[in-house]
């Protein structure tokens, strides 16, 4: 018997165009892999229906043009919070970032068994980011919803701060158990193909910049800071070192992204001038389309030897071996599960100096920014400089080593990297998460009576204490003399009038409503019986407008 085949399955995301565009913004590493990501989730997802959960209508438009553009044939919807039903069709809410607090308070308001949250590390070194990984714990996040780890390292950092945040509640409140999200790794990806060597360009680009046919040109690409990416001093000591062991061989470094503000890019200029003065600069803005896609095939190496926590992943190697180009890097965070030490490049060892807890502390009182917070930890992290010199000048000096590590990292990067081939394990994910929320578990149910969400109750019952009264059903109501629909109208037609129409009953309930007390003072609870197309709630809130306005009063 031939089984039938799966139903293609929906899949739902919080969608800015912030998050999965890089069009005339820096193209931050976050904002690269979203975009990347959106491209392949579109169009080689095999979906039923994309999803976009948006916080306006603007978002909205911009969520339809931008699915209808990759792949007009997929069915595409935008909702707001207002209306989250859907997110219980699709069965998965992508969000990008580490943050499932909010999402899954709002969940709460529904079914926490509806859907499942499926989250993601960037950057996770700032406050915000740090403090959002332990309110995690003390939301309804279930153990049917995830948080993508990109790397080994960053889930070990993940995991450090849920297991104090445990720790504390278990001390303090005497928790039995502390319900925690999936931790899975899975990389970014790249879209492979995009990054293909291009002969044309490379001798376009070497021939503009005067690099010649047996020099050699390491190439960087990154948004050029010393407090949160790399200090450039430890690479110029290194390349310097490396034209002394390979003399025979003229070294160029092109720094192709940039830089934070102008204090950061004379910082790296000086520091080039004063440490290796014999090595050829090349500065480009690798926010230009043409730089962003064709510095690659001019480059003979690739370096980023970045010593900052600020990075979780890191997305530029895998491009780069994409490109089919040898990677020296640091065996830092993500690096270590991307780069493979003498077969796609050398990963030159690292090292942590500390511990200095009032680092953290003053990170978190803002004694100190995130950049200088990060600087400060980089300042006590170091490369193997002698081991970033001696990869260098052997890649340098051997051709064929170089094509060897470019052609391996270049098979690499399309059997581990490509979002074609991620883009199917985030949803193998999705689907795993399905059959834990099917399977039942951990939630806390809503008892009645009590709020979803204990910071967002029903602001009529937080400030109950503010007025004199609060409108009950059981309150008889009379008009004050002069109330007509036509003076309702009047003052509706003033701009400060109605704040949020939404809550009260349109130009057909308020003339229910003034028809009945027209025959007598009435109590809510009989106004909503004569006006059975209004909530009770409907009417009460109706009433308590029409008092604002002196246009009725409650009766003795």
């Amino acid at each position: 018997m031939t089984l039938p085949a799966p139903a293609a399955p929906r899949f739902a995301l919080v969608y800015h165009p912030d998050g999965y565009a890089t069009k005339g913004v820096e193209p931050l590493g976050r904002r690269v892999a979203g975009e990347e990501f959106f491209l392949a989730l579109v169009c080689e997802g095999g979906l039923a229906e994309i999803i976009g959960l948006v916080g306006g209508r603007a978002n909205g438009e911009a969520f339809i043009r931008h699915a209808a553009a990759l792949n007009p044939a997929l069915p595409a919807r935008a909702v707001t919070a207002a209306d989250p039903a859907p997110l219980d069709e699709a069965g998965t809410l992508f969000i990008p970032g580490p943050g499932l607090a909010d999402k899954a308070w709002l969940r709460r308001r529904r079914r926490q068994d509806g859907h499942s949250l499926l989250g993601i590390t960037h950057t996770t070194a700032t406050t915000r980011v740090m403090n959002a990984l332990a309110d995690n714990l003390t939301a309804p996040v279930q153990p049917w919803d995830a948080i993508i780890c990109t790397s080994r390292a960053v889930r070990a950092m993940v995991a450090r701060v849920m297991e104090e945040q445990s720790a504390y509640l278990r001390e303090r409140f005497g928790a039995a158990r502390v319900e925690w999200p999936q931790l899975p790794v899975l990389p970014l990806g790249v879209e492979t193909e995009g990054f293909a060597a291009l002969p044309v360009a490379r001798a376009a680009w070497r021939a503009e910049l005067g690099i010649g046919e047996g020099d050699v040109a390491v190439l960087c690409v990154a948004r050029f800071s010393h407090e949160t990416k790399f200090n450039p001093l430890p690479l110029f000591i290194a390349l310097r070192e490396a034209q002394v062991q390979a003399p025979a061989q003229r070294f160029h470094l092109l720094l192709a992204g940039w830089y934070e503000n102008d204090v950061q890019s004379a910082l790296f200029a000086d520091g080039a001038a004063a440490l290796c003065p014999g090595i050829t600069i090349h500065r480009l803005d690798g926010r230009e389309p043409r730089v962003r896609r064709e510095i690659w095939s001019a480059a003979d190496i690739f370096t980023l030897p970045v010593d900052n926590v600020q990075e979780t992943f890191g997305i530029a190697p895998v491009e780069a071996m994409a490109a089919g180009l040898p990677v020296v890097t640091g065996d830092w965070d993500g690096f270590r599960d991307t780069v493979v030490h003498g077969e796609t490049g050398f990963a030159v060892a690292t090292c942590m100096a500390g511990p200095l807890d009032m680092l953290g502390y003053r990170h978190e009182a803002a004694v100190d920014g995130y950049g200088r917070y990060c600087s400060a930890v980089a300042q006590s992290t170091a490369l193997d400089v002698a081991a970033l010199a001696q990869s260098f000048a052997t890649l340098a000096r051997d051709p064929a080593l170089r094509r060897r590590m470019g052609e391996a990292g270049q098979r690499r990067a399309r059997a581990l990297f490509d979002w074609r081939v991620i883009v199917p394990q985030y949803l193998a994910l999705a689907a795993e998460l399905a059959a834990m929320r099917a399977r039942g578990g951990a939630r806390v149910p809503v008892a009645p009576g009590r709020p979803a969400n204990p910071a967002a109750q029903d602001p009529f019952a937080l400030f109950a204490e503010y007025p004199t009264a609060r409108l009950a059903s059981g309150d008889r109501f009379a008009l004050l003399p002069g109330t007509t629909i036509a003076t309702i109208e009047a003052i509706v037609a003033l701009r400060s009038a109605v704040a949020f129409g939404r809550m009260l009953p349109g130009r057909g309930g308020l003339a229910c409503i003034i028809a009945a007390l027209e025959e007598a003072p009435q109590d809510g609870a009989a106004l909503a019986r004569r006006c059975p197309n209004l909530e009770p709630a409907e009417v009460m809130r109706g009433l308590g407008w029409m008092m604002k306005f002196g246009l009725l009063t409650r009766a003795t």
